[in-house]
């Protein structure tokens, strides 16, 4: 029995939780690594209790979400309730966030979505280092179905209203590509997902990303990617190199640019390219294949039929 806890084991989570699905600010990333992770112990057959209180001792619980919820299990762990915690990817941007919680050493392993942010939490608390783990949450796969394409590219902007924005756009525009914007924030996921439906190909402007489910969720529905890769991360005194911006991009899902400049030149490579985005989720990405590579992760291994 694996015993899980979210941030909205508290009941004041649950409610902020609401009022922002309410006023449309709600983060969907760690709802939807939640989802993933349940769906994915349905499909394996792994039973799960999901934000139970304590009615005896158990062996490992299982914190994917809410640093106020893991300092409730370290207090658990404290009092001999708990045996094991394990922690993340959802508890804190910084490993000494929210008082430190996660470096605290009653926490046995930290779940981290991806090399980059390993190596950054591993440089700012190099304490932690043997404890991390790299698991990345897994996609819902819609059926495969050929839908009519009406848009050229979908274009996911998380870079507001900067000069690359601006000048893809005008490129796109003089090109005569269709395209349509989607905000970070401040659309609703069906919607979302309709317009993956309906697009060609998405470009992907985002400074970072620890995952990047949004781009799974395009893949899921065969849409490549043009993405954005800055390779370089700051923060908190850091500076990390890498694949940042598209951690698990390949060349089985789409391309990275540079620059503006660099843009015009990709995008030709980009639009020759065969790839397969679908088969790439299929065969490393589903919530099933996922929700095993967590249970390798925390120790647990039931095998995946």
């Amino acid at each position: 029995m694996l015993y899980i806890y979210t941030e909205n084991f508290f009941a004041f989570n649950r409610l902020k939780g609401f009022v922002k699905i309410l006023l449309g600010r709600q983060n969907r990333g760690p709802k939807a690594v939640e989802e993933s992770l349940l769906n994915g112990l349905d499909e394996l057959g792994v039973q799960y209790v999901l934000n139970q209180p304590l009615k005896k001792p158990i062996g490992t619980a299982c914190v994917i979400s809410g640093s106020r919820t893991l300092r409730w299990a370290l207090t658990q762990k404290k009092k001999g309730l708990i045996k094991k915690i394990i922690a993340g990817p959802n508890i804190v941007v910084f490993p000494e966030d929210a008082g430190g919680v996660l470096v605290d050493p009653a926490v046995d392993i930290i779940i981290v979505p991806s090399l980059w942010v390993f190596e950054l939490y591993s440089a700012l608390a190099p304490q932690i280092a043997d404890n991390i783990r790299i698991w990345p949450a897994g996609v819902f796969l819609p059926p495969a179905t050929v839908s009519k394409k009406t848009i050229d590219f979908l274009v996911f902007n998380k870079i507001g209203k900067s000069e690359l924005f601006t000048n893809i756009v005008k490129y796109l525009n003089k090109a005569g590509f269709s395209y349509k914007v989607f905000s970070y924030g401040k659309f609703q996921q069906q919607e979302y997902f309709a317009n993956l439906e309906s697009s060609r190909f998405m470009i992907y402007l985002s400074v970072s990303e620890s995952q990047g489910l949004a781009m799974f969720e395009a893949w899921a529905r065969n849409v490549s990617t043009l993405v954005w890769e800055k390779g370089e991360y700051e923060g908190d005194g850091k500076s990390i190199s890498g694949k940042i911006s598209a951690p698990y991009l390949t060349d089985q899902v789409g391309l990275a640019f540079s620059s503006v400049e660099d843009f015009s030149r990709q995008l030709e490579v980009f639009l020759k390219f065969g790839f397969n985005p679908r088969k790439y989720v299929e065969e490393n990405f589903s919530n099933k294949i996922c929700a095993q590579k967590y249970l390798d992760n925390i120790g647990n291994r039931p095998v995946v039929e």
